[in-house]
């Protein structure tokens, strides 16, 4: 639904600002529209889309080394928190002095996690635990709460059977190819079936060779139809140079009709193989039906591929899973979801696409059924900067490209996919900052992009269209300094945004509306709000301007200061005291017998004389205090005609 502008009304003799917006960065003031701010600071929307002073933040944690990721696990048990602080990795207890190190050895790189749940044995049986997969730039994990461990290292790390119903004996063993390597993991099964003519064959070929030196596994079937495990050097031998398994007592016919019944576990590592999944930097989930294979990219020395986990097992990452996207001197820097397609977005390089479209289709073989991914090239010219700013703003996809913030849409005539921008009102300003290095979030329907220590917030409540297409709309943004975020996290279930800093500070957004909450820390947040240029609708005549009525929001404790611009001097007019009672948030230094929270009013005598055009400025900039507008009323007399 188109969000209908009402229009500020323009009166003779007064102006009146009922409705505001948001910034506007783009443009000289003078060509701003009333409702929006072309400098404007600290300031937020609430719920009805009038600007508001923003809430403050508070430190919860510190920690030797900075802020690489804040990550939470929910189980059915509990909810675990997690920081990674330079190379350690800690779940957070309930204060600081309980928190538990699981591990000292990370990379102290910014990380990425995402949380789906695993079989806890090797050949993907077993109960599924709820578990966080993390990527750091040189490892994969898994943590399941309690404990983090390498994934290709795991006693739970899938197994595949590369190959199954082999034939005993050296001549041709044959079989048939059952599952693909995996990167994660060294080891490979084999499956063999011995038929009556087999019976009395002692050795076993492998479908791989040479062999690790790590010791090799056999499990024959019984009559009774349990595996029975055979040890090395007691029950058989193995040649490891070329992967024959000889046993001292043949295994004998299969007792199942048509079944395998004997299973060979043993190692051969390819170098390499598992960095190619630890040193990715981006992950997401996809699927051709739901969410459940983890999507891998971000790899330094394989900047255009990604890799694919099978479905529903993030331990298994097939060296047949994995696509070569575009060209090879342009990176990937992420995903993101658009109906059956997964976009894969990658950086600019002005030539190439810089978009790609992946598909998926069931492919079925009698009983065999697979996944088959396919590629299409999207839209070219629009690539993303940073890796840590896609984000989906309800149902907008969104990235951050050097030109500003892009959405992934769908044009409604074509089907095709192409970008459209959605922060042209502060792309001027947010183009001066190192892009690279920005990162996001979206939190309570909001986006919060931040960089060099400053925050742009878009409200996904306000949508003004700049088109004709049902696609073509910005955002309104707000901008705040003060916010040093090296990172953004969630807590107690996604209901707290936080964020972690370059000095290893834990920091928590407040949420309540109490004066404690309008404060950084212990600082005093600086709040305002500017006018357009006004230009009184008579732009050849002076005006004098008499009375100006400021409409504010009720608080428990307010202030504020107006400013107007004379000559291009900022001149103080008046300050006031806006507070009103409130049994739950009291402070009897400043009582307030003012209980009328629907209509707080401040009305003051100007008398600014021979303007042409000015603006005015609303500001707070004192601790524990909230503020914000509701309107603006300025009464004004026309002089003589300026000469």
């Amino acid at each position: 639904m188109k969000t209908v502008s009402v229009p500020q009304r323009r009166e003779p003799g007064r102006i009146v600002i009922e409705q505001f917006r948001g910034a506007d960065f783009s443009t000289y003031s003078g060509n701003v529209d009333l409702k929006r701010s072309p400098d404007m600071l600290n300031m937020i929307s609430d719920r009805n889309g009038q600007p508001v002073k923003r809430f403050g933040y508070e430190k919860i944690a510190e920690y030797d080394g900075r802020i690489n990721g804040i990550f939470e696990l929910a189980t059915p048990e509990k909810r675990y928190r997690f920081v990674h602080a330079g190379t350690k990795f800690i779940l957070c207890g309930d204060t600081p002095e309980e928190d538990t190190v699981l591990s000292e050895q990370m990379n102290d790189a910014r990380s990425t996690a995402f949380q789906m749940s695993a079989a806890q044995k090797a050949d993907g049986t077993g109960a599924l635990k709820p578990t966080l997969w993390l990527l750091d730039g040189e490892n994969y994990y898994c943590c399941d709460g309690e404990t983090i461990e390498k994934t290709a290292e795991s006693a739970n790390v899938y197994i595949p059977t590369t190959v199954i119903s082999r034939n005993p004996g050296t001549a041709d063993p044959g079989g048939e190819a059952y599952e693909a390597v995996n990167r994660l993991n060294k080891w490979r099964k084999n499956s063999f079936l011995v038929t009556a003519e087999k019976t009395a064959e002692k050795v076993f070929m492998l479908d791989f060779c040479p062999l690790d030196a790590d010791t090799v596994t056999a499990e024959i079937l019984s009559a009774s139809g349990a595996w029975v495990k055979k040890t090395e050097n007691t029950d058989f031998t193995v040649d490891r140079k070329t992967g024959a398994i000889t046993f001292k007592t043949a295994p004998g016919k299969s007792p199942e009709e048509g079944a395998d019944n004997v299973r060979i576990t043993a190692a051969k590592a390819v170098d390499g193989y598992a960095d190619t999944i630890g040193n990715c930097t981006v992950q997401t989930l996809f699927g051709l039906s739901s969410y459940d294979q983890a999507f891998l990219t971000g790899n330094p020395q394989y900047i255009n591929y990604h890799y694919y986990s099978h479905p529903s097992e993030p331990t298994y990452f097939p060296d047949t899973n994995y696509a070569v996207v575009g060209q090879e001197n342009t990176a990937i820097m992420g995903y993101r979801k658009s109906g059956e397609y997964l976009v894969v977005i990658k950086e600019n390089n002005y030539q190439d696409a810089t978009a790609f479209l992946m598909s998926g289709t069931l492919w079925e073989d009698g009983e065999d059924k697979k996944i088959v991914y396919s590629m299409q090239q999207g839209i070219a010219g629009v690539g993303a900067v940073s890796k840590y700013c896609f984000c989906d703003l309800r149902d907008d996809h969104l990235f951050l490209s050097e030109e500003g913030v892009f959405a992934v849409t769908t044009n409604a005539v074509t089907a095709e996919k192409y970008a459209q921008t959605r922060s042209a009102l502060i792309d001027r300003r947010l183009k001066g900052h190192d892009l690279k290095n920005a990162v996001g979030i979206v939190h309570g329907g909001y986006l919060y992009l931040a960089v060099d220590g400053v925050c742009f917030v878009a409200d996904a409540a306000q949508k003004h269209y700049d088109g004709k297409g049902a696609e073509q709309y910005q955002y309104e943004w707000y901008y705040w300094d003060d916010m040093p975020v090296r990172v953004w996290g969630t807590g107690d279930g996604g209901k707290e945004l936080l964020f972690g800093t370059d000095d290893g500070a834990v920091m928590r957004m407040a949420r309540e509306k109490i004066s404690a909450s309008y404060m950084d820390e212990d600082r005093a947040i600086r709040a305002y709000w500017t006018t357009p240029t006004i230009d009184f609708s008579y732009g050849d005549l002076f005006k004098t301007l008499r009375y100006l009525f400021t409409r504010l929001q009720p608080y428990a404790r307010s202030s504020f200061k107006t400013y107007i611009r004379i000559d291009g001097a900022w001149q103080l007019i008046d300050e006031r005291t806006v507070d009103i009672i409130s049994f739950a948030d009291m402070d009897f230094r400043r009582f307030s017998f003012n209980t009328n929270a629907d209509d707080l009013t401040a009305a003051m005598t100007v008398k600014a004389k021979k303007l042409i055009t000015t603006q005015l400025r609303f500001e707070n900039g004192e601790k524990k205090e909230g503020f914000g507008l509701q309107g603006i009323i300025a009464h004004f007399n026309t002089k003589n005609r300026i000469k």
